[in-house]
């Protein structure tokens, strides 16, 4: 990780990510996002640490905080990390405690990719959009389209969630009950 002087470009600082990867199993930074003092990423799943491709890094020192379970995609709240792993065909989520990594819930099979709603992580699973409270992991509701499939990313805005289909995209108003 590489940080540098906003004003003039000069180079600050040089951490290495994962030091004892080898090279060739280093397949770049993906994913990056910030939240508090610390910048969150994946590194893509690679020998020796496929599990454990997801970091945290201090803001104002780039070292590295902890690493722990993902190497796939993320979502980022000030009580849970929610991070997806894939182990060979399987994805699972996770709830991480983003200051230090520890494990909250999981792991659960999931969807690739998930997003936040206030206090519930959506995810798309095998025909359905999951949702999970964020802070236990529970099951809190579901949503199976008729005759249809729900694929790829799941969108929260507005009061409502939005799922795209292979038919259609649908627009959810969720209520507690």
């Amino acid at each position: 990780m590489t940080q540098y002087e906003e004003a003039g470009g000069a180079l600050q600082r040089q951490v290495v990510v994962h030091p004892d990867a080898p090279a060739a199993a280093f397949l770049g930074v993906a994913d990056i996002a910030a939240s508090g003092t610390l910048v969150y990423f994946t590194v893509p799943g690679g020998a020796g640490f496929a599990a454990n491709g997801f970091f945290a890094a201090d803001l104002n020192s780039a070292a590295v905080v902890w690493s722990g379970f993902g190497n796939r995609t993320y979502a980022i709240s000030p009580n849970v990390a929610v991070s997806v792993n894939q182990d060979r065909t399987l994805l699972n989520v996770e709830g991480l405690n983003p200051a230090n990594g520890n494990k909250l819930w999981g792991p659960f099979v999931s969807g690739p990719s998930p997003a936040l709603a206030n206090r519930v992580v959506l995810t798309s699973l095998q025909g359905a959009l999951q949702a999970r409270d964020l802070e236990s992991g529970a099951v809190v509701g579901t949503f199976t389209p008729s005759q249809d499939t729900p694929i790829g990313l799941v969108t929260p805005a507005n009061g409502r969630i939005y799922v795209g289909s292979s038919q259609r995209l649908s627009a959810l108003a969720p209520h507690q009950g």
